[in-house]
């Protein structure tokens, strides 16, 4: 249970990108959105590791 706010992070991340299909943002703004593109992409793949790695170890 403990991993859940991690994949809260990446939900609340992920959301930025849908701001600019529902409003004109800056310029500046968009060019942030997109950068951060490549930090959700290493936040899913590190979430997935953590998983696996988990669920490797008994309890």
């Amino acid at each position: 249970m403990w991993i859940w706010p991690w994949f809260v992070v990446i939900a609340a991340r992920s959301g930025l990108d849908l701001f600019p299909e529902f409003a004109i943002p800056s310029t500046r703004l968009d060019e942030v959105v997109n950068h951060l593109d490549e930090a959700a992409e290493m936040l899913v793949a590190l979430s997935a590791l953590t998983y696996v790695l988990a669920k490797r170890r008994p309890v």
